[in-house]
């Protein structure tokens, strides 16, 4: 029957062996020259640009109303022709 090795007792604590390496420090952040997209965005840094937001999600409504609008129409007008030829039959 094989062995298995005993458990350290749980009163003491864990530790890395002594050859482990040690913290690694991550490299500093490139400071920006505009050409490298970031997650943050300067605050105010370009004027006249706050309302590009508002007019594409007003396209986007637009145009999904008038999709709706045309699949209604398309609708009714099947209705109608299947209406139609209920009644010449």
């Amino acid at each position: 029957m094989p062995v298995t090795p005993s458990a350290p007792p749980m009163d003491s604590p864990v530790l890395p062996p002594t050859n482990a390496p040690g913290p690694s420090v991550a490299p500093p952040a490139p400071q920006g020259d505009g050409t490298q997209m970031t997650l943050v965005s300067p605050s105010g840094g370009q004027e006249g640009e706050g309302a590009d937001w508002a007019i594409v999600l007003g396209i986007a409504l637009a145009a999904e109303i008038a999709l709706l609008w045309l699949a209604a129409c398309l609708g009714l007008v099947r209705k109608g022709l299947a209406t139609r030829r209920e009644s010449t039959d």
